[in-house]
């Protein structure tokens, strides 16, 4: 009994820290974007499409990256583009699907930090960002 509580305790710790790591997701219309909101060393990265609509289940990945780069809280990644420090991996063509998740995770020698996007199922405007706890903000990032 005790040791189902601890590992009910661990799974639950594990899933609330890959929800909500520091980044936001956002569009400019044209691209999808994808900030840090803390400083941190990005040497690989991926963006993994969840839609789970009828008929459309699974996840895809549609974006990996490698290299190198030093973020600081407040840099954007431009999804498939030309980003400082890193070359993409695979590029896939996707756009923001209203209703669907969208998890992104970063690795390096200090770590990984990643986020689960849920996007409203009314969608997300230009320059709107989404947050790891599902706020729609005009501003990546919140003024802790």
């Amino acid at each position: 009994m005790i040791a189902a509580a601890s590992l009910s305790v661990a799974l639950v710790s594990c899933e609330n820290f890959y929800h909500y790591g520091p980044f936001a997701l956002g569009t400019d219309g044209d691209q999808v974007l994808i900030t840090s909101c803390e400083n941190l060393l990005l040497e690989s990265a991926y963006l993994e499409e969840r839609p789970d609509a009828p008929g459309n289940r699974g996840r895809r990945h549609v974006w990996e990256v490698g290299g190198r780069s030093g973020m600081r809280a407040g840099d954007v990644l431009v999804v498939g583009g030309d980003n400082a420090g890193l070359k993409n991996e695979l590029r896939k063509s996707f756009t923001v699907i209203p209703g669907a998740r969208y998890f992104f995770e970063s690795k390096s020698e200090e770590g990984d930090e990643s986020a689960l996007f849920v996007i409203p199922a009314a969608g997300i405007e230009d320059g709107d960002w989404v947050s790891p706890d599902g706020e729609v903000r005009s501003a990546p990032c919140s003024a802790d």
